[in-house]
C-alpha cells in the first residue's frame, strides 16, 4: 500500500502473450484470511465513528477475493465512502517512542502495534486482524537456505528476503524482554501488508525548527483500523476507490483519512483499492498471495546499468587486451544513459537528513529503481536497450542480447524447478501452501522470461 512505483517503460521485444484472467487469489489473502466475527468488525466500526468517523456506507462481507467492503446502497463517484479520523489510526510517528535509535519504520510501527493491542480502544482494531502471518517471507518452509533459494529462484527477491530476516530476527532482540519472536513475526508481518504511506505536512524554519515560516513533508506509515479490510485489484478498470489524508492545521499531525468512490459504486457491490502497482514480488513476499492478472508484473533482467554492461563485456568474449577500451565504453555507455533518463528527487534527501529512520527504505526504493525489467507483452526497460545499443551500435543486437539474457535466466529458473522437484520427493518442506503459492510465482516468472526468449 505503499506509493506505486514507476511502471515499466520499454518496447516490445518478442511475442505476445497475454495471461489468464481469472480473479481467483492464488492462497491466502492478508487482507481477508482472518476468521473474526462480525460483532468484532461492528464493535470496531462503533468505535470509529463514536470518535468522529463515518463507516455508514459499508458493510463487511465475503466475495470473490475474500473479506473486503461492501456498499450498504448505491455509491456515486466522488462521494466519500469511508472516513477515519488519523487518531485513530497506528503511525510510525517519530512523536512515538521507537524501540531503538533511528529504528526503521517498519520497526516502529510493529512496536506501536504491539503496545496498542492491549490499549482499551486500540483493542478494537487487534481484535479484527489476521491472527496468522502472511507472505512468504513470513512462512517456515524449510531449515536449508539453499531450498528457499530454489524455491524462490529469484535473486532480487531473495535479497529482500534475507533483507528483511534479518532486520526481524536484530530487531527482536531490541524488544525480546516485552515480546515473543511469534509476536514480533505476527506484527511485522501485519505492518508490511496492511500499511498505508503518506506525506504529513511539517512547519519548518530556515535553521530546522519548527514554525510557520515554511511547510515541507514528510513520509509516514499508517496502520488505518477498518480501512485495511479494502481488497486489492492490479486493473485500473476495477478500482473503485481511492485513499487520502486531509490534514488540519494543528501541525500535530491530526486530520482524516478519507476513502473516495473514484466510480459508481452499486449496493452490495464490494469496494476494491489498488495497493500499488506492484510487480509480484512484494505481493509474494509480503502478501501472501499474487494478483490474478498482474498488469504490472515485471521480472528483473539486471540490478542496474554497471551490471549489464559487465554482462555484455563478458557476452562478446574479447581478448584482454581490448579490457580498457571496454571499461572506457562501459563508463561512457553508462554514464550517457543514466544522463538521458536521470530522474531525482531534492525533497527525499531533505527528508534523509531530517529522519535517518527513513533511509532504509529509501536505499530499496533507489535499487528497486535502477532495476532493468522485463513486463507484460515482452515489454523491455528502454534503459537496457539504450545501453546495449550505444555499446553494440546497432538495436537488432541489442534486443538479440536481451533474449540471450533471458535464455539465461531460464535455464538457471529450470535448474532450480529440477531441484524443488527432487526435494518435494522427499517431503522436505514445512508450509504446503508457500510451497505453492512460490511455485505460481516461478511459474509467472517464466511466462515473462518466455515471451522475449
Amino acid at each position: 500500500r505503499a506509493t506505486s512505483v514507476p511502471p515499466c517503460v520499454g518496447v516490445l521485444v518478442g511475442c505476445h502473450r497475454t495471461a489468464p484472467r481469472s480473479r481467483a487469489v492464488s492462497t491466502r489473502r492478508g487482507v481477508s484470511s482472518s476468521a473474526t466475527s462480525s460483532p468484532e468488525v461492528d464493535a470496531l466500526g462503533a468505535w470509529i465513528t463514536g470518535r468522529g468517523g463515518d463507516v455508514s456506507k459499508t458493510k463487511v462481507g465475503h466475495g470473490d477475493r475474500g473479506r473486503g467492503l461492501f456498499a450498504k446502497r448505491d455509491i456515486k463517484s466522488g462521494e466519500v465512502v469511508v472516513r477515519v479520523p488519523i487518531a485513530c489510526a497506528l503511525s510510525d510517528s517519530t512523536r512515538r517512542t521507537p524501540p531503538y535509535p533511528d529504528a526503521p519504520w517498519a520497526v516502529r510501527l510493529a512496536h506501536a502495534l504491539l503496545r496498542e493491542r492491549e490499549n482499551d480502544d486500540h483493542a478494537k482494531y487487534a481484535n479484527t486482524l489476521p491472527t496468522e502471518t502472511v507472505g512468504f517471507a513470513n512462512a517456515c518452509v524449510a531449515t536449508d537456505d539453499v531450498v528457499v533459494g530454489d524455491l524462490v529462484a529469484d535473486e532480487h527477491a531473495l535479497d529482500e528476503l534475507g533483507r528483511y530476516r534479518l532486520l526481524l530476527q536484530s530487531s527482536h532482540a531490541a524488544v525480546k524482554e516485552k515480546h515473543s519472536f511469534q509476536d514480533w513475526r505476527w506484527a511485522m508481518s501485519l505492518v508490511h501488508s496492511r500499511t498505508f504511506r503518506v506525506r504529513e505536512p511539517r512547519a519548518v524554519s530556515k535553521d530546522g525548527g519548527e514554525n510557520n515560516n515554511k511547510t515541507t513533508t514528510t513520509t509516514r506509515r499508517l496502520l488505518v483500523p477498518y480501512v485495511d479490510l479494502l481488497n486489492h485489484d492490479s486493473r485500473a478498470d476495477s478500482v473503485s476507490c481511492q485513499w487520502d489524508v486531509v490534514w488540519d492545521d494543528s501541525g500535530t499531525g491530526g486530520g482524516d483519512f478519507m476513502v473516495t468512490a473514484c466510480r459508481d459504486i452499486k449496493k452490495n457491490a464490494e469496494i476494491v483499492a489498488s495497493y500499488g502497482e506492484r510487480d509480484d514480488r512484494h505481493f509474494f513476499l509480503f502478501f501472501g498471495f499474487l494478483p490474478k492478472p498482474n498488469p504490472h508484473n515485471r521480472v528483473t533482467l539486471f540490478r542496474g546499468l554497471e551490471d549489464a554492461a559487465w554482462w555484455y563485456e563478458n557476452l562478446c568474449g574479447d581478448a584482454d587486451d581490448t579490457q580498457e577500451a571496454w571499461k572506457g565504453a562501459r563508463h561512457k555507455a553508462v554514464q550517457k544513459v543514466q544522463e538521458e533518463t536521470r530522474n531525482t528527487d531534492p525533497e527525499v534527501e531533505t527528508e534523509l537528513k531530517n529522519d535517518p529512520s527513513q533511509r532504509t527504505c529509501v536505499h530499496a526504493e533507489n535499487e528497486e529503481a535502477a532495476a532493468l525489467r522485463v513486463g507484460v507483452d515482452a515489454c523491455v526497460d528502454t534503459r537496457l536497450l539504450r545501453l546495449f545499443e550505444l555499446l553494440s551500435g546497432d538495436c537488432d543486437v541489442a534486443i538479440a542480447a536481451c533474449r540471450v539474457r533471458a535464455r539465461e535466466l531460464l535455464q538457471t529458473l529450470g535448474d532450480a524447478e529440477a531441484r524443488v522437484s527432487e526435494n518435494e520427493s522427499e517431503t522436505v518442506f514445512e508450509d504446503d501452501v508457500a510451497v505453492s503459492l512460490a511455485s505460481e510465482y516461478r511459474a509467472r516468472r517464466r511466462a515473462l522470461l518466455e515471451g522475449i526468449a
